[in-house]
C-alpha cells in the first residue's frame, strides 16, 4: 500500500530531543509500516536537515529550507502547506491519507479533490476544544489562522477518525455522530512484560509527574495520611534526570525510564488523575513492570486496566484513595489478582497487533474505495 501521513511535526526516531506521546504513537507505527514494505510518506513542516530523505524507512517530504527561520518564514511555510501536500498527493499518489491534529485543515481538502480515502488519528482533546477551553487564547487563535479549523466540523469531511480508545471513540461520536471509527491504540513494545511484585510488606508507592491535573494533591494528601508509607513521584518536572529530593515521606524523583524505576523500586502504582485521561499508557506501564496498579474511574484509564473494578477508584475522592490504600495494605490479594487479569490482556496494545489493526483498516479503505 501506498500511504501518506500529513504531520505537521514528525520527528523520526533518530531524533533525540523531546517529543509528545502522540507523535511518538504515530511514528512508531508509521515506521512499523514501511518496515513491512508499504510504501510510507510524511509531509511535514520540518523534515529534518535533508529535505525528501528517508528516516528508517519512511519518506519525509517537507517545504523549502530556510536554515535558521525568523518567524515570518516559518509562517509562509504553514501558509504554503496545502499547497505543499496537495504536490505530496500528485508525486506520491497513494492509496490513503492519514492527518494528525493539526494537518486536517491541509489534508481533508486536498484528499476530496483526488477522491483519496482519508483518516484523522485522534490522540487527545485538541481536536474538541473551543476557544473559552484553550489555557492560551492568543495561542488558540494562532493556530486556527494558520493550521485552519481542526474542530467537528472539519472533522466530518473525513471519512474516517482513528481514535487512540474506546473511550476517546466515544468523545468522537458525541462531537461527530455520523463519523466511521476505528479504534487504533498507541502502539507499545512488548519485549518484556514482569511477573506481578506481590510483596509482604508494602512500602514504596509511586505514581507518575506532579502535575495537578494528574492528581498530585491526592498524592500529597495520602502521604500525610500515611507517614509510614514512601510515596514517590517519578518525573518531577523541578528535578532533572537523577536527581531526588525528600519532604517528609515524600520523595521526588527526575525524569526516567518508567518501566524499568517502577520494576525496581515501587510496590503500588497510583494513577489518581483528576481529568479524562485520553489513553491510560502510564497505567499500562504499570502492567508492564509487574507493580499492582490502582487509577482514576476516568476517561481512558478504566479501559487500560481492562474495567476491573477492585484497581478503579472514585476520580478527585481523597477518601476513596485512602480507603483504597488501607485496603491494599490491610488485603493486597483482590488486587493482585485484578492486576494479573488485566496484565494479561496487554497484548492488544503490543506494536504487532496495533500495526496488525492499521494495515487491515487501510486496506479495507482502499478497497472499499475503489468499489
Amino acid at each position: 500500500m501506498n500511504i501518506l501521513a500529513v504531520f505537521p511535526t514528525y520527528r523520526s526516531s533518530e531524533y533525540h530531543g523531546k517529543v509528545g506521546g502522540g507523535e511518538i504513537s504515530n511514528r512508531i507505527l508509521l515506521e512499523a509500516m514501511a518496515d513491512r514494505g508499504h510504501s510510507v510518506t510524511v509531509c511535514t513542516l520540518n523534515p529534518g536537515p535533508h529535505r525528501d530523505a528517508y528516516r528508517n524507512g519512511v519518506k519525509v517530504m517537507g517545504p523549502f529550507l530556510f536554515g535558521d527561520e525568523p518567524i515570518y518564514t516559518k509562517a509562509l511555510k504553514v501558509i504554503s502547506y496545502k499547497k505543499h501536500v496537495e504536490k505530496c498527493v500528485t508525486s506520491e499518489k497513494p492509496d490513503i491519507i492519514l492527518s494528525g491534529t493539526h494537518g486536517i485543515g491541509a489534508s481533508l481538502s486536498v484528499a476530496k479533490k483526488y477522491g483519496i480515502p482519508s483518516a484523522v488519528f485522534i490522540r487527545a482533546f485538541e481536536n474538541f476544544k473551543s476557544l473559552k477551553d484553550s489555557n492560551s487564547r492568543l495561542k488558540f487563535l494562532f493556530k486556527k489562522i494558520f493550521y485552519g479549523d481542526i474542530g467537528p466540523s472539519a472533522l466530518k469531511k473525513a471519512d474516517y477518525l482513528l481514535p487512540n480508545s474506546l473511550f476517546m471513540s466515544e468523545v468522537c461520536h458525541d462531537y461527530v455522530p455520523t463519523s466511521e471509527r476505528r479504534v487504533i491504540y498507541p502502539a507499545l513494545i512488548l519485549e518484556r512484560v514482569n511477573q506481578i511484585k506481590k510483596v509482604r510488606e508494602p512500602k514504596n508507592i509511586f505514581m507518575i509527574s506532579s502535575a495537578d491535573h494528574k492528581g498530585f494533591p491526592i498524592f500529597q494528601h495520602l502521604a500525610e495520611k500515611f507517614p509510614e508509607l514512601s510515596f514517590h513521584v517519578l518525573g518531577d518536572s523541578e528535578r532533572g534526570n537523577g536527581e531526588e529530593s525528600r519532604k517528609g515521606n515524600l520523595i521526588f524523583h527526575g525524569w526516567a525510564n518508567v518501566v524499568e524505576s517502577l520494576s525496581e523500586k515501587a510496590d503500588l502504582l497510583l494513577v489518581p488523575s483528576v481529568w479524562k485521561e485520553p489513553f491510560g499508557r502510564v497505567a499500562i506501564e504499570g502492567l508492564i513492570s509487574g507493580v499492582p496498579t490502582l487509577v482514576s474511574n476516568i476517561g481512558g484509564l478504566p479501559e487500560a486496566v481492562s474495567f476491573e473494578k477492585n484497581l478503579l477508584v472514585d476520580a478527585g475522592s481523597k477518601s476513596a484513595w485512602c480507603k483504597a490504600i488501607s485496603d491494599f495494605m490491610e488485603n493486597p490479594q483482590e488486587v493482585y489478582a485484578a492486576t494479573e487479569r488485566a496484565q494479561k490482556n496487554i497484548h492488544r496494545f503490543s506494536l504487532e497487533t496495533q500495526l496488525a489493526n492499521l494495515e487491515g483498516f487501510i486496506v479495507d479503505a482502499s478497497e472499499r474505495s475503489n468499489g
